[in-house]
């Protein structure tokens, strides 16, 4: 199998009391207190949304990008961090066939945009 590697683009953004964690280039999420644990929860959703697709003979589905709205979210966004994660890291994905090879991430507030 090919090996695959992954340059995504994440927004946080608050819901209520709740941040956000939305991967724009799979349209997968992650939810919780913190934008930390909002990203450990999407990393955990990655992981198995690539895993699934592997399983059914679907990569064509990992690439399912988020609506506009979201980007231009991520466009407005004030830069956080940009790193490396490894999918592979969960227990979820075996071997390397995944790695993500960078991360970009920013924080959107309607507040600074109202």
């Amino acid at each position: 199998m090919e090996q695959f590697r992954l340059e995504l683009r994440v927004v946080f953004y608050r819901d209520a009391d709740v941040w956000i964690a939305h991967c724009l280039e799979m349209d997968v999420m992650g939810h919780g207190k913190t934008r930390k644990s909002a990203f450990t929860m999407m990393n955990n959703a990655i992981a198995s949304h690539i895993k699934t697709s592997i399983e059914h003979h679907n990569q064509a589905n990992i690439f399912q990008p988020a609506d506009a709205r979201f980007f231009q979210m991520y466009a407005l966004g004030q830069n956080v961090a940009r790193g490396v994660v490894d999918v592979k890291q969960s227990k979820r994905v075996s071997s390397d066939l995944w790695p993500v090879s960078a991360i970009e991430s920013r924080e959107y507030s309607a507040a600074a945009y109202a």
